[in-house]
């Protein structure tokens, strides 16, 4: 998917009282209803705030080519340092948005 439907949900790890505390998942805009074949589990009290007004914003207007990717890195950062979560298991993630794997992984446009 690419990053303009990308909906990336985490709860922090610090979260004890929640169940999803140190989890995430990156959801397609287009497959809310789970018919990607994962089972959509309720996130309640979740972080989505850091990309969901950027990149709406971003998604109106989408002036620079890396201001999309540099969101990603950002956001990452901020799931990793800040709340917790395992760099491994935010990267497996991120690596649905067709924009992280290109900046990231060896994956090449062909």
């Amino acid at each position: 998917m690419k990053l303009a439907d990308a909906i990336i949900q985490w709860t922090p790890v610090s979260s004890k009282d929640n169940p999803t505390a140190g989890r995430m998942h990156v959801w397609s805009r287009a497959r809310e209803d789970g018919d990607d074949g994962r089972e959509i589990e309720p996130f309640e009290h979740c972080h989505s705030d850091v990309v969901t007004p950027t990149v709406g914003e971003w998604r109106k207007n989408p002036s620079p080519l890396w201001e999309g990717p540099f969101l990603l890195f950002v956001v990452f950062h901020t799931i990793v340092v800040r709340d917790g979560l395992d760099a491994a298991t935010v990267h497996r993630e991120f690596c649905n948005i067709l924009e992280w794997r290109l900046f990231v992984t060896d994956e090449t446009l062909s």
